[in-house]
C-alpha cells in the first residue's frame, strides 16, 4: 500500500511538472497504475532491470543517464485508446532508481533522475 501511495505522489508531481493538469495526472495514474510494467518498476523496492524486463515489454528507446551512471528506458503504455509515456531509470548496478509517466528526456531535463540509490536504500 505504501508503494502505491509513493507512486501516486511521484506520478502526480512528475506529471504536474511536465505541464499536465491535476485532472490529466489523475486520469493517467488511474488508467495505467495497474499496468504490469508500472507495477514491476514501482511496487518492489528491490526492482532491477531484470525484474522489469521480465514483464515482456520492450522499450521504445534506451539512453545513458546524464546525472548518474546508468541507463534509462522509455516505454509506451496503452490501455484501450489511451497511451502514455513511462520511463524507468537504472543505476550502474541495474537497480531501479526512478520511474514515472514521462519520458527519460523529460525526467532528465527536470533533474528527476538524480540519485543512484534504489528506493530501498534511500529509506535507511
Amino acid at each position: 500500500m505504501k508503494s502505491a501511495q509513493i507512486l501516486a505522489a511521484s506520478a502526480l508531481t512528475t506529471l504536474m511538472l511536465s505541464g499536465c493538469s491535476i485532472l490529466d495526472a489523475v486520469d493517467t495514474l488511474r488508467s495505467f497504475s495497474s499496468d504490469p510494467l508500472v507495477k514491476a518498476a514501482t511496487e518492489d523496492e528491490r526492482a532491477t532491470k531484470k525484474s522489469v524486463m521480465a514483464v515482456g515489454k520492450q522499450p521504445t528507446k534506451t539512453q545513458p543517464t546524464k546525472m548518474i551512471q546508468g541507463t534509462c528506458y522509455d516505454f509506451t503504455l496503452t490501455n484501450g485508446e489511451k497511451t502514455s509515456p513511462f520511463y524507468v531509470a537504472f543505476n550502474k548496478k541495474d537497480q531501479v532508481v526512478a520511474a514515472s509517466f514521462i519520458t527519460c528526456a523529460e525526467a532528465e531535463s527536470k533533474g528527476v533522475i538524480n540519485n543512484e540509490l534504489p528506493h530501498i536504500e534511500r529509506k535507511k
